[in-house]
């Protein structure tokens, strides 16, 4: 028997199928299904994941820099400056 899908994950993969990184197909089965695939635009998400990925691990002090201002802000003790957490980006 498979287990449902937790409400968190369902509504990721709904957040997808909306923005078109995959398609769900439903079926008619009892109880019912639905199984999910990739789009043209779903598979091409891994280079720019991938370039994400390899850019936060060449710079990881300013990615902790950007994290525990994220972090202050989130918690109220630091000012928000639109497009630049305080002491995220160099100057």
């Amino acid at each position: 028997m498979t287990e449902p899908l937790s409400p968190v994950l369902t509504e990721a993969l709904r957040a997808m199928e909306r923005d078109g990184p995959v398609i769900r197909t439903a079926s008619e089965e009892s109880p019912p299904r639905a199984e999910y695939e990739p789009t043209a635009l779903g598979r091409s998400l891994p280079n720019p994941l991938a370039a994400a990925r390899d850019r936060a691990r060449e710079r990881p002090a300013e990615m902790a820099q950007a994290r525990e201002a994220h972090e202050r802000r989130a918690a109220g003790t630091a000012p928000h400056r639109s497009g630049d957490p305080e002491g995220a980006l160099p100057r």
